[in-house]
């Protein structure tokens, strides 16, 4: 499992690069690289198996308003883009693959306290699902299940560490 997180295209690509022959390969990307470095963005997913991102940032990758359509473009990005995560907020997560789509709700919450890091939270609980479960020990591959679940455990992990200040709320569960 290779996760590329949000930093310049370039820098994603060249540590792809580094990595022999990765099982699995999934990239974050932000607007402020969908604007500055599209060009260099839009060639690294010809290498990436699964594109997280949000919706605002979908949006403005594709054009397009409606998020099932968008992640369907995104999906047409790449040869080896296979599933495409759309996260919303407090409104859940979307994932879509070639011919599959899920609809994740958010974990309902008693009270939001600071959302910041949320989304940090939400991609490393689907790679983290995903690097735990999917290794070389159990190579059976990435499943659009072993995705749902990990969309699942990415969702409830941003959903609960609002709830508290920084890491407060996630160091009380058990």
């Amino acid at each position: 499992m290779c996760y590329l997180a949000n930093v310049s295209p370039k820098l994603q690509k060249y540590t792809l690069g580094q990595v022999q022959s990765p099982l699995f390969v999934a990239a974050n990307t932000m607007d402020f690289w969908i604007k500055g470095a599209r060009k260099t963005l839009l060639s690294l997913l010809r290498y990436v198996d699964m594109l997280i991102l949000n919706e605002r940032e979908a949006r403005e990758l594709t054009g397009v308003t409606g998020l099932v359509r968008a992640g369907n473009l995104l999906l047409e990005l790449g040869p080896e883009l296979e599933f495409v995560v759309l996260s919303k907020g407090e409104h859940g997560a979307l994932l879509l693959g070639k011919n599959s789509l899920f609809s994740c709700p958010a974990y309902p919450l008693g009270a939001v306290r600071d959302p910041t890091g949320a989304g940090r939270q939400f991609r490393g609980g689907v790679v983290g699902y995903l690097a735990n479960t999917c290794n070389e020990k159990n190579s059976s591959g990435i499943t659009f299940e072993k995705l749902r679940l990990a969309v699942i455990c990415g969702t409830v992990l941003a959903s609960l560490s609002v709830e508290a200040f920084g890491l407060e709320r996630l160091c009380t569960l058990t």
